[in-house]
């Protein structure tokens, strides 16, 4: 996978903007969690971890473990106390068994060009017992321009890759991504109606608001009717015991 600038989460979340762009990820992390039915002391593996923000946000009700390919990040997030285990691994390869973790989130991961996003989701589900969640960008997201367009200026940077919605909200998830895997159930919404990038270094506290509460409106009108006009699709899964 890309190997880029690992002092990531100050530049992603540094800002005012990008504060309220964490605390919008990480609620929306804990509401897919509790939607799936997860309980106080499940364990939940955090595939793509970077430095375990969210695994930090998250260990006041689950028993969070960490794992990336980076180990300058991980070693972060042991320093910091941020997960329970740490782990450096590639994600198309787990090196756990199965059901090794009650669930399984990856945030901000399947946006990666090195990523095939059917293998991953394939350990990922093997790895977990009851459920994982995943985001992606929307066919006609910003993010998924701008990406290529910066990792030709510079080769750190992560490129993107395109994905899409079901047309029936509801049906499935992105691009057949799962077809390999037994589920229950799927389902997704969207958020982000304005690329969070035009706002997450800004600390311009009325634009930022400005622009976040636009998001909070598309996101209660559109989570199933304008997947193309967000940017970003969160998708959980059931799976099969």
């Amino acid at each position: 996978m890309a190997d880029y600038d690992r002092d990531y989460s100050e530049e992603r979340y540094g800002s005012f903007g990008g504060q309220k762009i964490l605390e919008k990820e990480n609620q929306h992390h804990r509401n897919i969690l509790e939607d799936l039915g997860a309980e106080q002391g499940d364990t939940i593996l955090e595939l793509g971890s970077n430095d375990a923000l969210l695994s930090e946000y998250l260990s006041d009700t689950y028993e969070m473990h960490a794992a990336d390919l980076e180990k300058n990040a991980l070693l972060k997030a042991r320093e910091n106390e941020r997960s329970s285990q740490q782990y450096q691994v590639d994600a198309h390869n787990l090196p756990f068994q199965e059901d090794s973790f009650d669930y399984v989130i990856m945030p901000r991961m399947l946006h990666l060009d090195a990523v095939n996003e059917p293998e991953v989701l394939e350990e990922a589900a093997r790895v977990a017992d009851k459920g994982m969640a995943f985001d992606s960008f929307s066919r006609f997201s910003g993010r998924a321009f701008y990406n290529p367009v910066m990792h030709k200026i510079n080769d750190r940077m992560p490129e993107s890759t395109l994905s899409s919605k079901m047309e029936i909200a509801g049906s499935g998830p992105v691009d057949g991504w799962l077809d390999d895997i037994d589920y229950r159930d799927a389902d997704m919404f969207s958020d982000f109606f304005i690329p969070f990038g035009v706002y997450k270094k800004s600390d311009n506290e009325r634009w930022v608001n400005f622009a976040h509460g636009l998001n909070e409106v598309s996101e209660e009108l559109g989570k199933t009717d304008l997947p193309d006009l967000n940017s970003v699709i969160y998708t959980s899964v059931e799976l099969l015991g």
